[in-house]
């Protein structure tokens, strides 16, 4: 795939597999975003995000809404307060999140200016966790699901 065709991709949300994939031009701002929010951003994490009351839901509230599925997403949780418009905009989402919506935003791994993901990169036991975390969210079909793919573009290692 050549550079150019990937950022051209990267603007617009793709649906494949029962997941909107969003591809965030920039590691760096989504980056920011979480860290501005006092939390820090992790690959392969799984949040809900209730676009009615603008936050990412506790994990408390994630194991009463998903309780056979809790353990799918973070641990720790991220109390983010942030309006779907905003949230839309950190991660060049050229939509906008559903208002008044429950969501699962997935955080995958991030790929190369080339479009490759960097899961080759992992150990064995990191990509069958990773694989098991991605089929389970798959399962759930009470909520839309969006897979944000962060390009490395801004990436300080």
């Amino acid at each position: 795939m050549v550079v150019s065709t990937f950022f051209v991709t990267l603007t617009h949300a793709q649906e494949r597999e029962g997941w909107t994939e969003i591809h965030a031009d920039r590691f760096d701002r989504v980056e920011a975003f979480f860290l501005e929010n006092s939390c820090e951003f992790y690959q392969n994490a799984a949040f809900i995000y209730d676009s009615g009351s603008a936050r990412f839901i506790s994990k408390v509230e994630v194991e009463e809404l998903l309780p056979s599925d809790a353990d799918l997403f973070m641990k720790h949780g991220c109390s983010i307060e942030v309006t779907p418009e905003t949230l839309s905009q950190v991660l060049g989402y050229e939509r906008s999140i559903p208002k008044n919506a429950i969501v699962i935003l997935f955080f995958d791994l991030p790929v190369s200016q080339d479009g490759s993901s960097v899961l080759h990169l992992l150990s064995d036991e990191l990509k069958a966790a990773y694989k098991a975390r991605l089929a389970g969210l798959s399962k759930i079909n009470e909520f839309e699901k969006y897979k944000v793919v962060t390009s490395l573009t801004g990436y300080n290692q």
